[in-house]
């Protein structure tokens, strides 16, 4: 793993991903396995810390983390600073410290703190003393993502969830839940007509299929097979195209210029922001002959590629390996015919609740 990497998986943990960084975890997470039980472990981490709630430190506690703290300062002031590897180091340094702070918590709880004994009161005035020094939490200080996401858990509807085989199997892939922490993909999945897409079975057989994953990584392509009439003026000019080529046998540069006058000539009645969109999408070999895959143009004549792919958000999920493996394994529509799945689905809290080290460790749980 990179330093990216790391960035992207404490980031995620801290709730501070962009867009763009949430599309790039979520590939991270479906690629690498390594990467997976690195999230899957800092997501335990983080869960234990929350649980172990706060007690009063001793009171060299706070002293001896600032100490830390300079040093970790004077380190970067005389080393330099790199904006993203300052970002990874104060992440690293902080669930360092978390652990450290969890194993000292432990302590205190199995053996007491302060000992009882010599100097018992003065040790005692003091802890108080700085806990009343202390700033009081203020309500701008709760994140309320964080608020929703404990109430969700503590409903009917988070049991009875964790609790379904079918769900649990879904949520199970964290690169899954990461997409279905997104308000826009659960209210596509919420769509009736999202959902029976999905359980048609062209649609499962494209997904599986190699042609799949070169035409959802293209973003020209996959825009044109989510409108029924540009998906069909897509495999027309794909199959023009072919036999543009095989009439210029072997001559490369004909055979181009036979394929670009295909090409025009098929879409010379449409406007000209699909055309565009056509040749951009067929410049690349790979994707039409993707296009032209007996199993794209099955999906496509059934409807339901098209209305699987018209929201943007379920286009976007459909575009990695784990949605794709989801839907085509039957797992996502086996949690879509799930009540337990179905109420999660339309509960405050949910989305928040997916991304939560606690939801991690109850489906670990509750697997076993």
């Amino acid at each position: 793993m990179t330093e990216r990497d790391e960035v992207l998986l404490h980031a995620a943990i801290d709730g501070e991903l962009t867009s763009d960084e949430r599309v790039e975890l979520e590939r991270l997470l479906a690629r690498s396995e390594e990467a997976r039980g690195r999230f899957e472990s800092l997501q335990r981490l983080a869960g234990i810390v929350e649980e172990l709630g706060s007690v009063a430190p001793p009171a060299d506690f706070s002293r001896a983390v600032a100490n830390v703290v300079w040093n970790r300062k004077t380190a970067i002031r005389m080393g330099g600073f790199n904006p993203e590897g300052g970002r990874f180091m104060a992440r690293k340094a902080l669930i360092g410290l978390a652990a450290a702070a969890a194993v000292v918590l432990v302590v205190f709880a199995i053996t007491g703190y302060p000992p009882v004994g010599k100097d018992t009161q003065g040790t005692i005035g003091q802890a108080q003393r700085y806990q009343a020094a202390q700033p009081q939490l203020a309500a701008k200080d709760v994140k309320l993502g964080d608020t929703a996401a404990q109430q969700f858990m503590q409903t009917d509807v988070f049991d009875r969830l964790i609790k379904d085989e079918a769900s649990r199997k879904l949520l199970g892939d964290a690169a899954v839940r990461q997409m279905l922490a997104d308000p826009a993909l659960i209210a596509a999945l919420k769509d009736p007509a999202v959902s029976q897409a999905l359980k048609n079975e062209a649609l499962r057989n494209f997904l599986s299929s190699e042609a799949a994953q070169r035409i959802l990584q293209s973003d020209a392509a996959s825009r044109l097979l989510s409108d029924d009439a540009s998906a069909r003026a897509l495999i027309a000019a794909a199959k023009s195209q072919a036999i543009g080529r095989d009439a210029a046998g072997r001559d490369a540069a004909k055979a181009d210029a036979a394929a670009r006058d295909a090409a025009k000539a098929d879409a010379a009645s449409r406007d000209g922001a699909r055309d565009e969109a056509i040749r951009t999408a067929l410049q690349d070999r790979m994707v039409a002959d993707a296009v032209r895959n007996d199993l794209t143009q099955r999906a496509v004549q059934s409807g339901a590629l098209a209305a699987a792919l018209k929201v943007d958000a379920m286009r976007q999920a459909l575009n990695s390996y784990a949605m794709q493996h989801a839907v085509a394994t039957g797992m996502l529509q086996q949690a879509l015919t799930s009540n337990a799945f179905d109420r999660a689905l339309n509960a405050n809290g949910f989305a928040a609740a997916l991304n939560s080290a606690q939801f991690a460790n109850a489906l670990d749980a509750a697997g076993r």
